[in-house]
């Protein structure tokens, strides 16, 4: 085995939550709700210092829940993560970096928040997001956009 040789030079610094907005009528999570689920990527600055390129993405999430036709529960959060890469990195490699591997990152750590926020709002229950193909999303974006954010 070869150690190290898919590893590109690519280092998540941290995240932080920026907003967290919440409204809750539910004391559990009965199965019949209906979930909602959306997103928005956003690549938010770009830097390069001494080495260094450093970058933040915002991963804004919305969930909503619905039972007999009304919104029952809805957190809406924005998540910034920090990424950086030394500059030998091309910048538009490293820009597609934080918009892909970063994105799929930030994505499990909004995960794991909205599962542990949930966790505690509720009696019984928890929300989980959905997995997410990253490529798709783009895809998708591309398409509204008529431009594409990431080029191939």
């Amino acid at each position: 085995m070869k150690f190290n040789c898919i590893v590109p030079d690519f280092l998540f610094l941290g995240s932080a939550i920026l907003e967290l907005n919440v409204d809750n009528k539910l004391s559990m999570v009965p199965e019949d709700l209906i979930r909602k689920f959306g997103m928005d990527i956003i690549f938010s600055e770009l830097t390069a210092e001494e080495k260094t390129w450093t970058g933040k993405l915002l991963l804004k999430i919305l969930i909503e829940l619905e039972q007999n036709d009304k919104k029952v529960c809805s957190i809406d959060m924005t998540l910034e993560g920090a990424f950086s890469s030394p500059l030998s990195v091309d910048e538009q490699k490293f820009k597609e970096l934080v918009l892909i591997n970063g994105a799929a990152a930030l994505f499990s750590v909004a995960r794991a928040k909205i599962e542990n926020i949930s966790a505690t709002m509720f009696a019984s229950g928890k929300i989980v997001l959905p997995f997410v193909n990253i490529y798709d999303y783009y895809e998708e974006k591309n398409k509204k956009n008529k431009a594409p954010i990431i080029k191939n």
